[in-house]
């Protein structure tokens, strides 16, 4: 059965801004929680990519078991990776 999934992507490096954008503070608490908020509406889990750098400081804030990092064994990186990433995962689920 295929499930609708939303998917919030914050696995970049921030090297231009200086600090993780995703951890901006907003309404929500900060631009991650207020990304997964605005996608709630979908049915199945809110699900962040990440990078493995992330991965254990959002599990502060965020369920670890919504967070995908990139698996780096594609051998390319930015948001196609955690697109494949999510995708290998979740592959029975659609992807907004």
């Amino acid at each position: 059965m295929q499930q609708l999934q939303g998917v919030v992507f914050c696995g970049g490096l921030s090297t231009r801004m200086g600090t993780d954008k995703a951890l901006l503070p907003s309404p929500s608490g900060n631009w991650l929680l207020h990304s997964a908020s605005l996608l709630s509406f979908l049915p199945g889990k809110v699900l962040a990519s990440v990078n493995d750098i992330q991965k254990e400081k959002f599990t502060t804030f965020f369920p670890a078991d919504q967070l995908v990092a990139d698996n780096l064994r594609y051998g390319i990186r930015g948001p196609v990776c955690g697109l494949f990433s999510v995708h290998e995962k979740y592959q029975e689920s659609d992807l907004f």
